[in-house]
């Protein structure tokens, strides 16, 4: 019989605080679900003196006793009329209905969007024994909105733009509210964008489209990112609007690998000392980027680390070309064919490149495998077939495979045969 108490004792402290953590959420995870309302928000255009009922739904999802508490909040609170304060669900009842009056005033002092909210939350029930219960209050809202609409012609805008890929086409979206009591006949957008250091990259501009009063319309515009180099790019946009004008800010990244790797070799080497690996990089980005490093791990033919060295860190301004080291220790190490990667790295970005090394008793000769699997790295020699490493990695996955699969089957098979009562 295994000691259950000892192992319990031998976890981590942390490790029991996560489970417990974990089995608190579970318990309450029922609880936060129970109490719903739809709809979840009501929009309302103004109108003076305009009386409007709205009605809500309660929900009761878990099936359970409970008081729901009524209230009211927000810049809206004083023209909401609440005919109730609280409602009592018991377990047979799905939902109740609630309604409430908006009484517009006459005016509002300022145009635009104003916001009121009907809060209901779950009061904290006494148990049989007249104590307050530990069940926690769980509240939620439905808002309302009223739009008041500007004077004349009145827009307000958003500018929207994802992250690409090298090649892949940037699309601007303009989203444009009207918000005015007129159409608007003519609205554009400029775009103009800058690289980090302020400069002017490209501009575009927008087709031309009218939107009507109270309603919105979109100015889509893209361009390919062919002739971008990666990095963050910076947006300011002009909206245009008759005779009106309105800006807007965004920004987005051309997402590449922003360091390229020139070169990686070792120079002046004998056999048993230690070897000063050179690696030399260049920022293709249009940004600094600091605190770049480089690890180079080396195995041999049977799977042996033979070598796992970091070089020391470098920043890089943009287009800048400049060489980290990475020292190797080669006291036990035997002539022959040593295979492995050298990965760049920096911020949370990883490029890694398979590595194929020859350890003569003068020289190390060091190539970088594309991923044809050809040779393009320093040999003199020309391009050579590197098939044998990914021959013997290919073996090793598949036998770590079945392995693992064995290990599986043994464990079902095991367990299915423990007898009743052991553990």
């Amino acid at each position: 019989m295994v000691n259950i108490n000892k192992m319990e004792k031998q976890k981590p402290r942390k490790m029991r605080l996560i489970l417990h953590i974990m089995i608190l959420m579970i318990i309450l995870l029922p609880i936060a679900a129970g109490l719903g309302v739809s709809p979840g928000s009501q929009n309302l255009k103004f109108e003076p003196g305009r009386q409007e009922t709205i009605t809500l739904d309660l929900l009761n999802d878990q099936k359970k006793d409970f008081t729901a508490v009524i209230s009211k909040q927000g810049e809206l609170q004083d023209i909401i009329s609440l005919p109730q304060n609280e409602i009592g669900f018991s377990s047979t009842d799905d939902k109740k209905i609630i309604r409430y009056t908006v009484n517009m005033p006459q005016s509002f002092e300022k145009p635009g969007i104003h916001v009121g909210e009907i809060k209901i939350y779950e009061r904290m029930n006494e148990d049989e024994n007249d104590q307050i219960s530990l069940r926690p209050s769980v509240g939620v809202v439905s808002q309302l909105f009223i739009h008041v609409p500007y004077p004349g012609k009145y827009a307000e805008a958003t500018i929207k733009t994802t992250n690409v890929k090298m090649g892949d086409d940037i699309i601007f979206y303009i989203n444009v509210f009207n918000l005015g009591e007129e159409d608007i006949s003519k609205a554009k957008a400029t775009i103009d964008i800058f690289d980090p250091g302020g400069k002017l990259y490209n501009r575009i501009t927008t087709e031309e489209r009218a939107i009507p009063a109270k309603k919105s319309g979109e100015l889509v515009v893209k361009m390919s990112s062919s002739g971008f180099i990666p990095g963050t790019y910076y947006v300011n946009a002009t909206l245009q609007y008759d005779e009106k004008t309105s800006d807007l800010n965004s920004q987005f990244k051309v997402d590449d690998f922003m360091i390229k790797l020139l070169s990686v070799g070792v120079d002046n080497f004998n056999l048993g000392e230690i070897a000063r690996v050179s690696i030399v990089l260049q920022n293709v980005g249009n940004r600094l980027i600091k605190d770049i490093y480089s690890r180079l791990v080396l195995e041999d033919r049977s799977g042996n680390i033979v070598g796992n060295v970091r070089s020391y860190n470098i920043d890089l301004e943009s287009q800048e070309t400049k060489e980290t080291v990475a020292y190797w220790d080669t006291a036990n190490i035997n002539p022959g064919k040593y295979y492995g990667e050298l990965s760049i790295n920096y911020e949370e970005e990883v490029l890694e490149k398979e590595i194929s090394t020859i350890v003569e008793s003068e020289r190390i000769k060091v190539d970088v495998v594309s991923p044809t699997a050809m040779v393009v790295g320093s040999s003199s020699e020309g391009a050579q077939p590197s098939s044998g490493f990914f021959e013997l990695k290919t073996q090793l996955s598949i036998i770590t495979i079945i392995l693992i699969i064995i290990a599986i089957i043994l464990g079902i098979s095991k367990f299915r045969k423990r007898p009743k009562g052991k553990s």
